[in-house]
């Protein structure tokens, strides 16, 4: 099963959207991609081998492992769905099998009350008590939104695992990796 990420989007937060954007899996696989060109090893209960055997070893994944699921039994029904959906149900892959659902929020409630409901139900989750005493309660996307803002700023950080195979994929495709960096 492959990660099967899912994302929602709700209007109406101070003019910008709550996203909530995840992959049904402990980890999304570009994770277990860095771990591997950095020679890490994973946190335990983020991939099984290929005889379904826990492991710690990104390679592992790569040799016919697999992700496991988040929420166990709740992740893996969400993966089953979104396989069933993509897949059988939409038919042959030309490049990804997606699914939109949009609903327009004025067809329930005018967006004043969306908005007035909205921003009250935020509130209440931002001014909750955080598990780390020293940490604040994030929504959904926001941890994204802060660092997506520090790259702009301030470049995006890579590290030389990571780098090196850039390089070394630009070199595979016959690009002078040296001319650019």
């Amino acid at each position: 099963m492959s990660t099967n990420p899912y994302t929602f989007s709700m209007p109406g937060l101070k003019n910008d959207p709550l996203v909530c954007d995840f992959a049904i899996s402990n980890w999304p696989a570009g994770k277990v991609a860095v771990a591997r060109a950095n020679d890490d090893q994973l946190p335990p209960g983020i991939i099984i081998d290929k005889n379904g055997n826990p492991s710690t070893n990104p390679n592992d994944f790569y040799d016919g492992g697999a992700l496991l699921p988040a929420a166990g039994p709740k992740g893996s029904g969400m993966g089953i769905i979104a396989e069933l959906v993509g897949d059988a149900m939409l038919g042959k892959t030309l490049e990804y099998n997606w699914l939109f659902i949009l609903l327009r929020v004025d067809s329930f409630r005018s967006m004043t009350e969306y908005e007035k409901a909205a921003s009250n139900f935020v509130n209440e989750v931002r001014n909750s008590k955080p598990i780390d005493e020293n940490g604040k309660v994030l929504l959904p996307g926001e941890k994204e939104t802060t660092s997506s803002k520090h790259a702009e700023t301030n470049g995006i950080q890579i590290s030389q695992g990571v780098f090196d195979s850039i390089k070394e994929a630009a070199n595979d495709v016959g690009i002078s990796a040296d001319d650019y960096f």
